[in-house]
């Protein structure tokens, strides 16, 4: 009866360990997903900040500093529409 429970319990063991494993591939594979979708979305953020700085620069009258960073430098833009 002693064999037949510590066979039970190996099997048992066995059986969990294959599990965990399976379960870790699959944590280990959707992590690398996260995170190549992580920097996909960093790099687009970039650039869309990079357009936004170029807008922001269009739309300011000559000269006029960024209040949002004071520190930045002014960046003369030509207009391609006239005002009115």
């Amino acid at each position: 009866m002693i064999a037949g429970l510590a066979l039970l319990g190996s099997v048992t063991a066995t059986l969990a360990s294959w599990l965990v494993h399976a379960v870790a591939r699959e944590d280990a594979a959707q992590e690398a997903g996260v995170r190549d979708e992580t920097q996909a979305l960093r790099a687009e953020i970039a650039e869309l900040r990079h357009q936004v700085t170029e807008l922001v620069d269009l739309l300011r009258p000559a000269g006029v500093p960024d209040p949002a960073d004071p520190d930045r430098p002014v960046h003369v833009a030509a207009r391609t529409t006239p005002r009115e």
